[in-house]
């Protein structure tokens, strides 16, 4: 693998990898401050998002069982006891080897390999809930639902869609790079949709092939925060135009405008009578006397 961006990305991979061991070395010393836990979600992300990028599909397949644990226990669905602990610490070098094989071309121990997601996918929760539904009679009495938990349990993230124009520089492509990967990525978060925009292709006799033409408009579905979608395209930073849109931007914005037009719209509110003001409205102006 050859070109200065992959070259750059397993740079930053060395760094987050020592961010993530650092983080569960703190873990298994005690510390199960919040923001520990999401550095190294962040960071195994990172290494993920990178990944998908490049076409390395058992990395992106592993780190993608990682971080899904840690989002586990980011959202409190999950505790930090001593087993998992030492399942993520194994599950850290095993990362750590899985970017050092695809750097060099080297193997991994494929036994070793299975038997880690064998163990992540137990903490993991299934892709599919059973949604069957037993009929209720109408003689007996209503069951009763439990609300116990809904006080004190974590808000489930809300879908939000993002519009993304994506297009490519010259200069992407001449690291390697390619745009079905990064939208590879993208389609593990949710629902994606793709649309190709061919409008600037000139005919074949006026074509460079050095040049680049296309252009991708996307429509992701996903309960990911904008940051994981941005990270997606961390690699290619600076070799593409890069917009990215969510539905909730136009939302706020449409209030922000609402609410400054309802407030230069609204009349002036007249004094009350009676009050100091009004008072002052009320009486005839006199001119100031002459100084002494």
């Amino acid at each position: 693998m050859s070109g200065s961006i992959q070259d750059t990305f397993f740079e930053e991979c060395e760094e987050l990898l020592e961010a993530t061991d650092e983080g569960l070395t703190a873990i298994e010393g005690g510390d199960h401050n919040p923001e520990v836990v999401n550095a190294i979600f962040r960071a195994v992300h990172s290494i993920k998002g990178g990944a998908g990028a490049f076409g390395l599909d058992d990395l992106v397949a592993f780190a993608h069982r990682f971080e899904t644990v840690f989002d586990e226990v980011r959202s409190n669905r999950l505790e930090l006891d001593g087993k998992l602990v030492q399942l993520l610490l194994r599950s850290s070098d095993h990362l750590s080897a899985l970017v050092e094989a695809a750097r060099d071309g080297g193997q991994i121990d494929e036994a070793h390999h299975d038997t880690l997601l064998a163990a992540l996918d137990e903490y993991t929760p299934d892709e599919e809930e059973d949604l069957t539904f037993e009929p209720m009679g109408l003689g007996g009495p209503a069951p009763m639902m439990d609300l116990g938990g809904l006080g004190g349990a974590p808000a489930a993230p809300q879908e939000e869609t993002y519009r993304i124009r994506f297009q490519p520089l010259k200069e992407m492509y001449g690291t390697g790079n390619e745009p079905f990967f990064l939208f590879q990525a993208l389609r593990d978060m949710g629902g994606l949709t793709v649309a190709l925009d061919e409008n600037e292709l000139p005919g074949f006799d006026a074509m460079d092939m050095d040049e680049s033409y296309l252009a991708w408009d996307l429509v992701l579905v996903t309960k990911e925060p904008r940051s994981v979608v941005e990270a997606v395209f961390e690699f290619v930073e600076g070799l593409c135009e890069l917009s990215i849109a969510g539905d909730g931007d136009a939302e706020a914005e449409a209030n922000a405008l609402a609410a400054l037009d309802a407030m230069f719209a609204a009349p002036p509110v007249p004094p009350a009578a009676g009050s100091a003001d009004g008072e002052a409205a009320a009486a005839p102006f006199e001119p100031p006397g002459p100084r002494t």
